[in-house]
């Protein structure tokens, strides 16, 4: 075991190395990045795995949406057969015209995955760009968009692409043990890269105690800068919807009830957790890997299973948007969803506010 970790340890210390590397010959021009003068705001992780960056970026959409801005989201469209080839998802009418995507193009995850389906849904005014080369597809498409704000969707380590305000999204369930580069810990780079970021939402704080938020709270103060924001939020189930976006319970009315829950997430025990908060009883949990690509007999059997049984099925958002592209069925629904700010909201909107002036 001793063995094994100290090979963990060096492994980390190469990898740390080299993304290191990596952002200092970015910082110093040795490899290229690029710029435009239209706003850019990136939300990352600092760690892999899911951090509830997907609910974050729908709050700004929502935000942007109330103050009437187009909007550019850029991301990879992980999972999606775009991914690596480049391509558009577009919500705006007027666009659509111009690029001759039909809507079958348009919302198919298979083609773009299912967070930009969701993230596009979300979208008043504007588009969701996926391709692994965004810097490409900015290029492409900024003059047909003409977005007033861009957002770059798990952007802490794309650097090839320069920000006017880096937000880190930092899981507060994630041990203090696992604070090391990966393969030694979790991280995707050296906590010390919290330097640049403007900043540092911490997440699912309704997941610890307030002693133990306070202390992860000062201990990632001393890697910020002085003048980066510290926001701290949590997830609220809104209500339990059908595949038609019908709503069939509030939040409240789950209580007593017995629950399959499935998820294809990263980190499904925040999602199972807000379920028993409130009231469910989870008679099974189908834990999926993150990005499931579900098909018609898989579901068409895990239905089968809840026929005439008091058992409701409850998925998240983000499955859903496979599920319903496969099978429309009641007896499944999805949980909206949504992010409530302890503190920091109004800093972080005067600070958005203050970019796009």
């Amino acid at each position: 075991m001793k063995i094994k970790l100290t090979i963990l340890k060096y492994l980390s210390y190469i990898w740390d190395y080299i993304h290191r590397m990596r952002r200092i010959a970015y910082n110093n021009g040795f490899l290229k990045s690029s710029r435009v003068l239209t706003p850019i705001i990136s939300v990352g992780n600092l760690s892999f795995g899911g951090t509830g960056k997907t609910p974050f970026v729908i709050w700004l959409t929502e935000y942007f949406n109330s103050l009437d801005k187009k909007i550019m989201i850029l991301t990879r469209g992980y999972k999606g057969s775009l991914e690596k080839k480049g391509g558009a998802i577009v919500v705006d009418n007027k666009v659509d015209k111009k690029i001759n995507f039909s809507t079958k193009e348009k919302y198919n995850p298979s083609l773009f995955g299912d967070e930009p389906i969701l993230l596009a849904n979300k979208i008043n005014k504007g588009c969701v760009l996926v391709g692994a080369d965004r810097v490409n597809n900015l290029k492409k498409f900024f003059d047909t968009i003409d977005p007033d704000i861009i957002l770059l969707d798990d952007g802490f380590q794309h650097l090839k692409l320069q920000r006017d305000l880096d937000i880190v999204l930092i899981d507060a369930s994630m041990p203090l043990s696992l604070y090391h580069p990966f393969p030694y810990g979790k991280l995707r780079e050296n906590i010390n890269v919290l330097k640049n970021a403007d900043v540092v939402v911490i997440n699912k704080t309704e997941q610890i105690d307030s002693k133990t938020l306070s202390s992860l709270n000062d201990k990632l103060k001393t890697f910020t800068k002085s003048d980066a924001i510290f926001a701290h939020i949590k997830y609220k189930i809104t209500g339990f919807y059908n595949s038609f976006n019908h709503r069939i319970y509030l939040a409240n009315e789950l209580e007593g009830k017995k629950v399959v829950a499935m998820a294809g997430l990263a980190a499904p025990d925040s999602f199972f957790n807000s379920l028993t908060e409130l009231g469910a009883s989870i008679v099974d949990k189908i834990v999926l890997p993150d990005h499931f690509q579900y098909n018609k007999k898989y579901l068409d059997e895990t239905l089968l299973k809840l026929l005439n049984s008091d058992r409701i099925l409850v998925t998240t958002e983000k499955d859903m948007v496979k599920i319903r592209e496969i099978v429309v069925n009641d007896s499944l629904l999805f949980a909206a969803i949504k992010i409530e700010f302890v503190r920091g909201e109004e800093q972080l909107k005067s600070l958005i506010k203050k970019i796009m002036n």
